[in-house]
């Protein structure tokens, strides 16, 4: 397989597992209200799972890669990112809700 091909399917799966990993970890913790704690603490879990599992995957019988992780690093930012962005958004729809009385009584 070509270099740049290998490079866009490495991408592909390491996106594809951070966020399944982290949507998992979203539901297995939904009764908890972490505030900003909660993905911050998902997504370093995620980072640290997926790290192992490409190690992991990478590796040969007498070698280990422990920097094959990294390839999960730059997909897992960008869930950080929009979760970070999902949060904020959602917080401030909530603010505005209550402002024009629509809050819980």
């Amino acid at each position: 397989m070509h270099a740049s091909m290998n490079f866009w399917v490495t991408l592909v799966i390491s996106f594809a597992a951070t966020g399944l990993v982290s949507r998992f970890l979203f539901l297995i913790l939904a009764r908890w209200d972490g505030g900003f704690n909660k993905p911050l603490t998902i997504h370093c879990s995620t980072l640290t799972i997926c790290w192992v599992l490409f190690v992991i995957w990478c590796s040969t019988g007498d070698t280990i890669y422990w920097s094959a992780g990294h390839v999960a690093f730059m997909p897992q930012c960008a869930w950080f990112m929009f979760d970070l962005f999902h949060y904020t958004g959602q917080h401030d729809h909530f603010e505005d809700d209550e402002a024009e009385g629509g809050g819980e009584s």
